[in-house]
């Protein structure tokens, strides 16, 4: 299948056409089809020094499927991303797959550093990740010395990057940091995910503190860790987040993975599980906007797909970007930005201080376009928890309710409750519209998102919230994850 240049011409134009009064514009950047290509899957977005943006992706020939004929290729903007060069390739091996980009700027240097995988196009993901294929995932690096517009030979780092009983190895996918404060400020850090006998499932970092010339890795961070992004904290700590993945999934709980890092990611915590990200086995992206003392504040920003939360892998639908003021303790701010299906993404920050989303989307399926969705940190600040575009999260706005409760006793407001993975026990988040806030153990006569009653109860198995676009602070109790919706008394 290919795409003329009048469709892709039409479709980009269609697609930067669409501009919401709420102030979100989205285009097209690679679309099925363009240059020969069957699919662009894999997107990492990255912004220069120098302004330039560059979008990653890997262009598969064949068909959707990860191995087979893959390319690594690059689109370039000058312009803030309002028009984008023609695909680059940046490395390619006749039959074989190239991928997994994970971008970074050495600032030191200016130079972009370029880690990224590659694999026999004969075998398969399964085999490759049971350790059964003909060959092994192996990793190499490449850089541009001007603003991405050439590119150096790949040079293979696997000895330095993957122990050698690891099956499976995959950089990011995403970017790669460089951290900025503290002892450690200068070191590259690449997010990584890995199999193997011993760790199952697992991610860790390499990190590198001469400008990409030599490489270390850290411990594995396991069990059930997949495909992983990193972040600095303000505190000097790193942080990952890590899709919650392993071979029989039975760890998995619905939500996203962390670690924490005082190290500059030479060592890592075991996995926890964050109750405020649900996760449905997808990867995601994870930046930071904007440093504590900056005009904008302590802020980072998540992406990925949202669906309810299940320990089953959940659609990829629902695109969604939030917002984090405190290190990524909670995330009060969100908007969706793509309702239909969707899939793995990055974020960037852009020159002039807006933010870009470079994701895999489409009407039909996940993986029609690469699409880059551009929108401004006060517009993503405006949203409220589960919502498109509506509320402040520290305003909650009441709401008419049916009358719950026993006579005489306050009206409780709608509420969601998941099991504490702690203590086994189902809470529920109540409120009155006073702002008398309460936490209880299955209040009696709360109402839930479902509108059945919540009775005392100890459940094992989780239960996916089903939340009102209303908004409301969060609160973690007893290991668990508990949103707090404010509505209006009913009047008799």
């Amino acid at each position: 299948m290919q795409l003329s240049r009048r469709a892709f011409a039409a479709l980009a134009l269609a697609g930067a056409a669409r501009s919401q009064s709420t102030g979100l514009d989205e285009q097209v950047v690679f679309a099925s089809g363009q240059g020969g290509y069957h699919t662009f899957r894999i997107p990492a977005l990255l912004a220069t020094p120098k302004g330039t943006l560059l979008a990653f992706c890997e262009a598969r020939t064949l068909g959707r499927g990860d191995s087979g004929e893959i390319d690594m290729v690059v689109k370039r903007s000058e312009d803030g991303g309002r028009s984008w060069s023609e695909p680059q390739l940046v490395w390619g091996d006749g039959a074989n797959t190239c991928g997994n980009p994970c971008p970074v700027v050495d600032r030191k240097t200016g130079r972009i550093l370029l880690p990224m995988t590659w694999n026999r196009g004969e075998d398969g993901g399964k085999e490759l990740h049971q350790g059964t294929a003909k060959g092994t995932r192996r990793v190499f690096l490449t850089s541009s010395d001007d603003d991405g517009r050439s590119w150096a030979e790949p040079r293979e780092i696997t000895s330095e990057a993957k122990a050698a009983d690891w099956w499976w190895y995959a950089t990011g996918p995403g970017v790669s940091i460089q951290i900025q404060k503290g002892a450690h400020a200068g070191r590259i850090v690449v997010p990584a995910n890995h199999t193997s006998q011993k760790d199952g499932f697992a991610a860790h970092t390499i990190y590198s503190d001469d400008g990409g010339k030599n490489w270390r890795r850290s411990n594995p961070i396991a069990p059930a860790c997949n495909e992983s992004q990193v972040v600095e904290l303000s505190d000097g700590r790193l942080m990952m987040n890590m899709r919650s993945q392993s071979f029989t999934n039975k760890e998995r709980n619905g939500y996203r993975a962390i670690a924490f890092s005082d190290d500059g990611g030479a060592h890592w915590t075991p996995p926890e599980l964050d109750a405020h990200l649900g996760d449905p086995q997808v990867q995601a992206s994870l930046i930071r906007y904007s440093w504590p003392g900056e005009p904008a504040g302590n802020v980072l920003l998540f992406a990925n797909p949202s669906p309810p939360v299940s320990p089953e892998r959940g659609k990829r639908v629902r695109m969604t970007v939030r917002l984090s003021r405190d290190d990524g303790k909670t995330w009060p701010s969100e908007r969706m930005i793509h309702e239909g299906p969707s899939a793995y993404s990055s974020l960037a920050r852009f020159p002039d201080g807006s933010i870009g989303l470079l994701y895999e989307g489409g009407a039909q399926q996940a993986y029609e376009n690469i699409r880059l969705a551009r929108f401004s940190l006060d517009w993503l600040a405006g949203g409220g928890r589960w919502s498109a575009g509506g509320g402040s999260a520290s305003k909650p706005r009441l709401r008419r309710s049916p009358r719950v409760g026993r006579p005489g006793r306050t009206r409780v407001g709608t509420c969601c409750s998941w099991p504490s993975t702690t203590c086994g026990r189902s809470w529920a988040a109540t409120a009155t519209p006073r702002s008398a806030r309460r936490i209880s153990t299955g209040w009696p006569g709360a109402v839930c998102c479902s509108s059945a009653p919540i009775a005392r109860q100890r459940s094992a198995a989780p239960r996916a919230p089903r939340c009102s676009p209303a908004s409301g602070p969060i609160r973690r109790e007893c290991g668990a994850m508990i949103r707090i919706f404010a509505t209006s008394r009913r009047r008799r």
